[in-house]
């Protein structure tokens, strides 16, 4: 019978064959594949595949095209990689994976491979890149590794490694890469390290190394990154380390490290970014060489005992320096942003050229012995944002110079012995969106009524002063207001009626006054209000019972912005108040843990407890500095972390509970990408300005530095008044440990974020960095406003579609390919500022009781 190309079933019928035909080939490739064989051994040892990555390793198909495998067909289609990067595989590594003997990269990070590195791994001698970070290997590192004399990179981290670095790394001098921390690795760091001259990045930090740093890693001439911290190393630093003049990065915190600083470092080592001394036993003088580093950043030798000059080229962080600061420190660079010199023994006057520092964002020189008066020179700062100044001895009058810098988002000037009274000027910051804290100083006068013109501010301590006269109706239109401390005082008059506008005021300290007239019912009547003291004026009536501030007088820790330090719970009180970890108060789970809901204090309080998981907390030393630490930030737009709990097994932390939903519910709502909700373009604006607020907290205004690595829409928390507070910002350090500031990891293994919004630099092995978190912040603009339908008929229509023709160019800025073309968070900031201002969207944090026509929905 002829064929007949029209007649369906015969197309089915060769089709079919054709099939089999197929089937029959791979099958046969397979059997006859050695390859093929090799790699079903290799699943065999994977006991865990919960997202299906294997399921296409079957012989159905071609062993080539298989999840993570490439083959070279010139080489009779021979595999030559395994990428089989964060999938969550559980198992062990087949030793059968030996018998691919041209494989030049082995890829397994991020998963959950145990077991040992199989010796038979010698065996791939054209192996050029292996990478097993993230994982939970365990044994020595095979001394049969020398067999791999061709490889360029290896990175181990994020294991549980035991042993020495074995005598045969020496011999593999084509490596360029070498990672070997957060391991339990223990022994000396060897000096035949030295032999490999190719090396430009040496990371082993995070172990337990003892011993001397050798003299003989000064022979690494090409190294860029240097990383020993937290280790137990001793002796001094060796000072043939200067002759690694490629070196861009060099840290040794947290270790045993004695002697001085060698001078050589800052003669010789030119293109040095960042160095890290700090958690030694270093002592002696400051090197003056260190002021050539004219390519420095970074600089932290704090918690050692070294004494000298302060050496300014860049931003510090607190070092035990002495001294007083020098008049040349106006004579830096235009571009330094960021000073910290907090918590030092600095003394003399404060330099009025340290008003030359026109770039400046953040300086701060808190807990110091600084005296004189306060420059007026300050006032030519005009970038300045947060200027801390408190725990000084500084005298004078506040000057009025200072309220130019008009940008100024925190004030504070408490614990130190300033006279005169407070500028009417004061009004002028009317960007002050997070405190003005100028208590405990010798301040008098009549408080001015222009301090109701600080309509953003968060938090007002004026306590312990001799301010008299009334509290200023005006202060009333302070309404984003959620702490004011006006005791301690020789304050007269009424409590203002004003107040009552304050509806988030959740903190009022008003004793120690001579206050007089009844106690407002308004006071009764507030949900917000936690912590009351009226005590010690001569006040009339009782406090009235009706709302929830009859039970005001505990939770100072939750509700005042500048308590520091974390409330401790244990996890009995946790699982009690979480009702056992019941699912109905399941708010929420990642990949690091999961979040409930929750009732402390006596049923007074709802917070959000993340209970993280205990195989995520790897390399964990410092999680309770950690927590101390993001315990101290607060600010609107940030989600405050309240309490941890640190028992041996659990681990949670204690977050503020925010009721509204995450970004992500209100842009997909029941999950659908089709359709968001009625989010109209102010209130998507504002989410927007909301958001980079808070990250230019976390980058340039925290005293610690803080990059968040996984800013998403979920992650984007808002309230009732659809006020966007950012949440899981330094997960990452609780779960990674201790990293230098900035930094979290510089490999792949372990990728902060989430796809889809992970910067690209990152899988290129290039550090986290704020830039990162630029990039990140840039992805949401364009989910958020490039899914936009525009409305019918509206005669705003083309105003609108300007502003979000703006949202979508800062979009594309933060994600320039480039990372140093990003533009910082402050000016992407500034930049939607402007453009609200522009719409007419009326005062940021007002704008939601205004009458502002934007009835146009955005989709």
């Amino acid at each position: 019978m002829a064929y007949n190309q029209n007649n369906p079933v015969t197309v089915a019928v060769f089709f079919s064959l054709s099939c089999l035909a197929l089937l029959s080939t791979s099958t046969f490739l397979c059997k006859n594949s050695t390859d093929c064989q090799s790699l079903l051994k290799f699943k065999q040892g994977i006991t865990g595949d919960p997202d299906g990555h294997l399921q296409d390793w079957n012989e159905t198909m071609f062993f080539c095209n298989w999840t993570g495998i490439t083959c070279h067909q010139q080489l009779k289609n021979r595999v030559i990689a395994i990428e089989l990067i964060n999938m969550r595989l559980e198992g062990v590594i087949s030793p059968y994976i030996s018998n691919l003997s041209h494989l030049t990269t082995l890829s397994l990070q991020g998963n959950s491979l145990y077991g040992g590195i199989p010796a038979t791994i010698g065996e791939l001698s054209e192996l050029t890149f292996i990478n097993m970070s993230g994982n939970k290997l365990g044994g020595n590192i095979p001394a049969s590794i020398q067999g791999c004399w061709s490889l360029e990179t290896i990175d181990l981290d994020y294991n549980n490694l035991t042993g020495s670095i074995p005598a045969v790394l020496g011999q593999m001098t084509n490596l360029t890469y070498l990672c070997l921390s957060e391991n339990s690795l223990t022994g000396a760091i060897p000096s035949f390290l030295s032999n490999l001259t190719k090396l430009t990045d040496l990371e082993l930090q995070v172990n337990y190394f003892t011993g001397r740093i050798p003299e003989e890693l000064g022979a690494l001439t090409k190294l860029e990154i240097l990383y020993l911290h937290i280790n137990f190393l001793e002796g001094s630093i060796p000072a043939s380390i200067s002759n690694c003049t490629a070196l861009r990065h060099i840290t040794l915190i947290e270790n045993r490290l004695t002697g001085t600083i060698p001078f050589e470092l800052g003669s010789k080592l030119h293109n040095l970014q960042r160095l890290y001394f700090q958690e030694n036993q270093l002592s002696g003088k400051i090197p003056v060489t260190l002021s050539n580093l004219s390519q420095l950043t970074l600089l932290d030798l704090s918690l050692n005992q070294l004494e000298g000059e302060v050496l300014l080229k860049t931003a510090l962080r607190a070092c035990l320096f002495a001294g007083s600061l020098p008049a040349s420190i106006g004579s830096l660079s235009k571009d330094l942003y960021y000073l910290n010199l907090r918590n030092n023994k600095l003394t003399g006057d404060l330099p009025a050229e340290i008003g030359n520092l026109s770039g400046l964002v953040t300086l701060d020189l808190c807990d110091n012995l600084i005296s004189g008066t306060i420059p007026s020179s300050l006032g030519n700062l005009s970038q300045l944002r947060y200027l801390y100044l408190s725990h000084n001895h500084l005298t004078g009058k506040i000057p009025i110079q200072l309220t130019q810098c008009s940008l100024l988002m925190l004030l504070d000037l408490s614990f130190n012995n300033l006279q005169g009274s407070l500028p009417t000027e004061i009004g002028h910051f009317s960007n002050l969106a997070l405190s003005l804290n100028l208590s405990n100083n010798n301040l008098q006068g009549e408080l001015p009524a222009s301090i109701g013109n600080l309509a953003s501010v968060l938090a007002i301590d004026l306590s312990a002063n001799k301010f008299f006269g009334v509290i200023p109706s005006s202060i009333g239109r302070c309404i984003s207001m959620e702490y004011l401390n006006l005791s301690h005082n020789m304050l007269e008059g009424t409590i203002p009626e004003s107040l009552k506008q304050i509806i988030d005021l959740g903190y009022l300290d008003l004793a120690f006054n001579n206050l007089t007239g009844n106690v407002p019912i308004w006071i009764g009547d507030s949900q917000k209000i936690k912590n009351l003291n009226l005590s010690y004026n001569r006040l009339t009536g009782e406090v009235p019972n009706s709302g929830r501030s009859a039970g005001a007088e505990t939770a100072i820790l939750m509700s005042s912005p500048t308590h520091r330090g974390t409330q401790t719970l244990t996890e009995r009180e946790i699982e009690i108040a979480t009702g056992g970890f019941d699912e109905a108060n399941l708010l929420g789970e990642g990949s690091f843990g999961r979040v409930y809901k929750a009732i402390i204090n006596d049923g007074k309080t709802v917070v959000a407890v993340k209970v993280l998981q205990e195989e995520c907390v790897q390399g964990y030393r410092s999680f309770k500095r950690e927590c101390q630490i993001l315990s101290e930030i607060r600010h609107r737009n940030l989600v405050r972390m309240i309490g941890s709990t640190w028992n041996s097994g659990f681990k949670a932390i204690v977050l503020e509970y925010i009721g509204n939903g995450n970004l992500e519910q209100h842009l997909y709502p029941g999950g659908s990408d089709e359709g968001g909700s009625e989010l109209k373009l102010r209130e998507r604006m504002g989410i927007a300005i909301d958001v980079a607020n808070g990250l230019e907290y976390l980058h340039e205004g925290c005293p610690v530095q803080v990059v968040h690595c996984d800013l998403k829409p979920q992650n984007v928390l808002l309230d009732n008044d659809m006020v966007a507070h950012v949440a899981d910002f330094g997960i990452g350090k609780l779960i990674s440990g201790d990293k230098p500031r900035g930094h979290v990891t510089t490999t792949t293994a372990f990728l902060r974020g989430s796809v889809g919004y992970i910067p690209p630099e990152y899988g290129q092995g290039i550090n986290v960095s704020t830039r990162g978190d630029v990039y990140s912040f840039g992805v949401m603009i364009h989910l958020t406003e490039a899914r936009s339908i525009f409305g019918r008929g509206s005669g705003a229509l083309h105003k609108l579609e300007q502003c979000c023709i703006h949202m979508l160019d800062a979009g594309m800025m933060c994600t320039e390919e480039n990372p140093q073309k990003r533009p910082l968070i402050s000016s992407v900031a500034q930049r939607l500022k402007n453009v609200w201002k522009e719409m007419g969207f009326g005062t940021l944090y007002m704008a939601k009781e205004e009458n502002v026509d934007t009835s146009l929905n955005l989709r």
